[in-house]
């Protein structure tokens, strides 16, 4: 069954999976918990301006680094990590609630912005899983 952008949620739970140990790698702290999250937006993202212009939390973005923005919401302590293609992803949230919110937030937020000119996403747009520890 597909679920997300011909993905199954099994994918899906992999790719966050390698996504989380990239990052772990990377030496940032995820501490939140093991709930992930993923929504595929139908544009691309200009990730310079998201990081030039990007309220409501601290953003990080170096190229050279990693391939997105990382994005740690003000409001809650979860990172949305954000791709060019227009992929968000949460790979240490501590309930479901938390991950659906801050992933469409995010996605409020690039509208607002002006990078993000499709739909306003649907809650259940958002998949959310629980990732292996």
């Amino acid at each position: 069954m597909s679920v997300a952008n011909g993905k199954s949620e099994s994918q899906i739970r992999m790719e966050l999976l390698d996504l989380q140990r990239t990052l772990q790698q990377m030496g940032r702290e995820l501490t939140n918990g093991h709930i992930g999250g993923y929504l595929q937006l139908a544009s691309e993202l200009d990730l310079d301006t998201i990081a030039s212009d990007l309220e409501g939390g601290d953003v990080e973005y170096d190229p050279t680094v990693f391939p997105a923005v990382f994005y740690d919401i003000a409001t809650d302590p979860l990172t949305v990590v954000i791709f060019s293609d227009g992929r968000l992803c949460v790979v240490d949230g501590s309930s479901d609630a938390a991950v659906r919110g801050a992933i469409l937030e995010t996605a409020e937020r690039l509208g607002e912005l002006g990078v993000y000119t499709g739909d306003r996403p649907a809650e259940d747009a958002v998949v959310v899983v629980n990732i292996p520890t």
